[in-house]
């Protein structure tokens, strides 16, 4: 991931290691104030009504930055302070403030945004409105998104509305996805997430490659993919550009308008894979330099079990014999 600077004037003097000394000991963990909890708030609604109404009642009370702080949960970035990396100013920068939404035009008009709220969601969404109710409670708890009355979030600055919809999966819980493209903010959207950071692309030959090229002795080519639960959702917003990102949240007959804020990176909004990929390529590179350079790993609580373990032969299917000499498996056995 190539160097990006901020125009933060907190990132452009000190030498690398002497932010991190500094910063590290005392921005990344300085805490956020916050307002006494209300009395009502601690009991946990039950319900996707109850949800809308509690942070209704919070956002008249504490405004919309501060319901943000209350229902976000804390940074899943863990401590940069022994990060040496080109992208470090650029992490630190979303650890701390969050990825900035930026456009290129002004703001919408109260008309756009009646016009966005009056064409609603599409249409597949009120074939699964049990299942987006479900699925909302859900990410609600996780700090992930809010849902509030239309009519409270009037006279929010810089609001703009997306339709959101739902995809169908064979054998899998159907998707809930936003048109940020149709709604033109995708366009609109500067592009300020680094795109060199999505390494990726010709995945089926560089595989194809590995297997070509794999020692035999070893046995047959196994294959793992992993998928990082609520990959994009790990990433903080900017708190000030929420509801530039907001999405028209479908409704009953008869119900009120209803619009949901993404609190983190939604799915459909174009800046959203390069950021994530900035993070996700950065801990390769690092991960991959410690192999490399043997970087001893810190303890774990599963080791010894790990270590109790004795591997099968991969072309025998047996457990592997233990030599005397050295303690370890023989290479061909």
């Amino acid at each position: 991931v190539p160097e990006q600077k901020s125009s933060t004037a907190e990132q452009q003097s000190l030498p690398h290691q002497t932010r991190q000394q500094q910063q590290g000991k005392v921005a990344e963990t300085a805490p956020i104030p916050t307002s006494p909890i209300p009395q009502e708030e601690k009991a946990e609604p039950t319900s996707f009504r109850d949800f809308i109404e509690r942070d209704a009642r919070l956002l008249k009370e504490l405004g919309l930055a501060e319901l943000v702080r209350r229902r976000r949960e804390t940074s899943d970035f863990a401590s940069l302070e022994n990060v040496d990396h080109p992208a470090y100013d650029l992490l630190r920068y979303y650890k701390r403030h969050g990825a900035p939404v930026k456009f290129s035009n002004d703001p919408w008009t109260k008309e756009r945004i009646d016009s966005a709220l009056q064409r609603g969601a599409h249409r597949s969404c009120f074939e699964h409105l049990d299942f987006l109710e479900e699925e909302f409670i859900d990410m609600i708890r996780k700090g992930q998104w809010i849902v509030l009355p239309a009519k409270d979030l009037s006279n929010t600055p810089f609001l703009r509305l997306s339709p959101p919809g739902v995809v169908p999966q064979l054998g899998r819980r159907p998707r809930w996805i936003v048109d940020y493209t149709w709604s033109g903010v995708n366009d609109d959207t500067l592009s300020l997430a680094p795109k060199e950071a999505m390494q990726f692309g010709h995945a089926l030959d560089r595989i194809l490659r590995e297997i070509l090229l794999a020692d035999p002795r070893h046995g047959p080519v196994r294959l793992l993919k992993a998928d990082l639960s609520d990959g994009f959702y790990r990433v903080h917003l900017n708190i000030n550009d929420i509801a530039k990102l907001g999405v028209v949240f479908p409704t009953r007959p008869g119900a009120e308008q209803l619009v949901a804020l993404p609190l983190v990176l939604p799915m459909g909004w174009k800046n959203s894979p390069p950021i994530f990929s900035a993070l996700t390529e950065t801990i390769a590179d690092l991960a991959n330099w410690r192999l490399a350079h043997s970087y001893p790993s810190p303890p774990h609580h599963l080791d010894d079990e790990a270590e109790s373990i004795v591997p099968d032969n991969p072309l025998t299917g047996l457990p592997t014999i233990q030599e005397e000499s050295d303690g370890g498996p023989h290479p061909l056995d």
